[in-house]
């Protein structure tokens, strides 16, 4: 097992740039719902129509989520190695 010395960041640098983290998981997240929001409005559209695009409104909804988590996880890791 290999272990690595690591010092912590001085609060003067780290705290920048956790701020930054939080504004880009932040504008993520508005985009995320906002999308899903546009998704969500397809999907019913299609549904309500009987079109047979309704698997790609279905495909663009689960993904929107899918991309929502994934950023928060990320931010979540960044979190934990900058602590």
């Amino acid at each position: 097992m290999i272990m690595l010395a690591q010092k912590s960041l001085p609060d003067e640098v780290k705290e920048p740039i956790e701020q930054l983290l939080r504004w880009f998981l932040g504008g993520a997240l508005i985009v995320c719902l906002i999308w899903l929001l546009v998704a969500s409005a397809r999907f019913f559209m299609y549904w309500r129509g009987g079109e047979d695009r309704l698997t790609d409104a279905t495909a663009s909804v689960v993904l929107n989520v899918l991309g929502a988590a994934v950023a928060s996880g990320c931010a979540g890791i960044a979190t934990a190695i900058l602590g």
